[in-house]
């Protein structure tokens, strides 16, 4: 955002700075582990024959791994003409059918969440939408038992489209207090650290009413309630940004 101001001579982010700019931000979520330690975004995954994808002297990573497989599925549906905000997250691998076209009907004034239509048992295992008959989403869920397990859900997908309206909101966010400090420019600073999350801290705000979604603590380790003043706080000010609009999947 700051190089782009920069780049058109603006010192302040406005619609203008982004009418026409395609934006990509990718989120390589997964936690370090022992089997994982650049977390699964980065993980090598062996073929069926205990192979692991290397070239044939070993030295070059072929592109198998979750972020690439990502990034290609992005680059199937994205529509070349579209300016905006893609929010890629790495945290979850769907796969494409193989007729898969771009999308040409994204709105210029809502934000697009990506689901895809499963048994009811299956999204209780993972995050859902709840959607009106207009597709707007309604709500959200965090592995909740569902009421009847072979009803179809919107299992939810880690891709967002924010058109340049409101992606000019979103990104100017990240000045403001306190969501600053889930940057790293307030982390250098040596302020708190606040850990955020895409779809409840951001899509359900343009679903929810201000004091439902500031109290709500649905999915609580994907945000951050070891700071509870802080993520209140920081909700009021996403709320104040982005109620105004609507999500759709």
């Amino acid at each position: 955002a700051e190089h782009l101001c920069a780049s058109r001579g603006y010192t302040v982010l406005n619609d203008d700075v982004i009418r026409d700019s395609k934006i990509l931000i990718v989120l390589a979520q997964g936690e370090p582990s022992a089997e994982f330690p650049l977390g699964r975004a980065f993980a090598l995954y062996q073929d069926d024959d205990g192979a692991l994808p290397y070239s044939p002297d070993d030295t070059v990573i072929l592109p198998a791994i979750p972020l690439v497989k990502q990034l290609r599925n992005l680059h199937s549906i994205v529509p070349g003409n579209v300016p905006g905000v893609w929010m890629l997250s790495t945290e979850a691998v769907w796969v494409l059918g193989d007729e898969q076209k771009p999308f040409g009907d994204l709105s210029p004034s809502s934000l697009t969440a990506f689901c895809s239509p499963v048994a009811a048992k299956v999204a209780a295992q993972h995050g859902s939408y709840d959607l009106n008959d207009d597709l707007a989403i309604r709500s959200l869920a965090y592995r909740e038992p569902p009421v009847d397990e072979t009803a179809e859900a919107h299992l939810i997908l880690g891709l967002l489209y924010l058109p340049p309206l409101i992606s000019s909101h979103f990104l100017a966010l990240a000045s403001t207090n306190p969501l600053s400090r889930a940057t790293y420019h307030g982390l250098d600073s040596g302020a708190i650290g606040l850990r955020l999350s895409l779809f409840f801290d951001i899509v359900y705000s343009t679903c929810s009413e201000l004091e439902e979604f500031v109290r709500c603590r649905m999915a609580p380790e994907k945000i951050d309630c070891a700071h509870s003043d802080l993520l209140e706080l920081a909700r009021r000010v996403i709320h104040g940004k982005l109620s105004k609009f609507q999500s759709r999947a």
